[in-house]
């Protein structure tokens, strides 16, 4: 066993997020707020935990564990990010096929951040280079690599919006 039950270590408040209903993920910060404290950042897999699962992962993990600490549960900030590029396309192709999949595509490459993970723009592009039918592309937004927050405070969650395609001319 590489991580076995120790009472307490930052694998085992993971662990026990994680066996919560309604938890799919957990990012432990063991002393984000000074010595003695552990925050727990969690995720559903609809996106967003509940109040109610919130409550619930607390309550497990307190009666879990054998060190006292000051521990909060809570989810991250939600960030939706939208995102444009013009697409030239190979003979037999349509935009609005394209775009569908491109869309598609946008939600997989985001719905797969975790919580203060960046989103680089070169996997925006990546990601439409490996789309059917597309021959050339250029990101117009986002202009750059966007952080999960602006605000250090935050732990911030990047989620996909919208991901509109125009033609190159």
């Amino acid at each position: 066993m590489q991580s076995p039950p120790a009472g307490g270590t930052a694998y085992d408040f993971k662990r026990w997020a994680r066996s919560v209903d309604g938890v799919a993920d957990a990012l432990v910060l063991p002393m984000r707020r000074g010595a003695g404290t552990v925050d727990v950042v969690i995720t559903a897999s609809t996106g967003t935990p509940s109040a109610e699962v919130i409550a619930n992962c607390k309550e497990f993990i307190l009666g879990e564990c054998s060190v006292i600490a000051d521990v909060w549960v809570y989810a991250p900030v939600v960030r939706t990010v939208d995102s444009s590029a013009l697409v030239e396309l190979a003979d037999g192709y349509k935009l609005a096929d394209v775009q569908a999949a491109a869309q598609v595509a946008y939600n997989t490459l985001l719905g797969a951040l975790k919580p203060r993970e960046m989103l680089k723009r070169s996997q925006i592009e990546a990601m439409l280079n490996n789309l059917a039918g597309v021959t050339d592309r250029s990101v117009t937004a986002p202009a750059g690599n966007v952080k999960a927050s602006d605000d250090a405070g935050l732990i911030g969650w990047i989620r996909p919006g919208a991901i509109a395609l125009g033609l190159m001319e």
